[in-house]
């Protein structure tokens, strides 16, 4: 499943999770995060994926709101992260986790409503075999969200200073996104970037 570079990451979120970043929202997330998920427009009983899913800060929200049988299908390639996640996680009937890459998801076809990409794309280092590889699992019709609570200058410094494991993964120009998007055939619904970035794209 893993190469060396996905192993590096893996390591590096290890080391994260073990620190205790990444595990809860701020008060100042709060209402971008409200915007959010406004725009996703998930509903009970929907089937959605979230790749790169960390901690499960967001996963245990998105399990709220699906309930049975809507599931939240959400995978990690941090061991730790995945770990922490099931603790907040599990308890949560509409909520599975798992270890993978988003290059090689283990879901049938067609099979999902809504795939949220949090915090995550830029830990993406194959883009167009990960938007490839989404788009097969979502169904005709389903929505891809790409998301972040922060600009991409604040996402790409900060990725910059953190560590070589992650220093070239940079989030691109919304417009480059929604570009690469339109290339493997979805329908852009949403294209800004400011104080923070979300691009959506419908599956057609």
């Amino acid at each position: 499943m893993t190469g060396a570079r996905d192993a590096a990451v893996a390591a590096f979120f290890d080391r994260c999770a073990i620190r205790g970043l990444m595990a809860e929202f701020v008060p100042n997330d709060e209402k971008r995060l409200a915007r959010l998920l406004a725009l996703w427009r998930i509903l009970p009983g929907q089937r959605v994926l979230e790749p790169g899913c960390g901690s499960g800060r967001l996963t245990e929200r998105l399990a709220r709101i699906v309930k049975p049988p809507g599931a939240v299908i959400a995978f990690d390639l941090s061991t730790e992260m995945l770990l922490r996640a099931s603790r907040r996680v599990l308890p949560a009937p509409a909520a599975a986790l798992m270890r993978a890459s988003v290059t090689s998801i283990p879901v049938a076809d067609a099979g999902i409503d809504r795939v949220i990409c949090f915090n995550a794309f830029p830990h993406f280092e194959n883009a167009g075999a990960a938007i490839e590889e989404i788009r097969r699992v979502l169904r005709p019709g389903g929505c891809l969200w790409i998301a972040h609570l922060e600009s991409r200058e604040i996402v790409n410094q900060r990725h910059i200073d953190a560590a070589d494991e992650i220093g070239g993964h940079l989030l691109p120009p919304s417009r480059s996104l929604a570009d690469l998007l339109k290339r493997h055939d979805f329908k852009i619904l949403l294209c800004e970037e400011s104080s923070s970035y979300c691009v959506g794209g419908l599956r057609r």
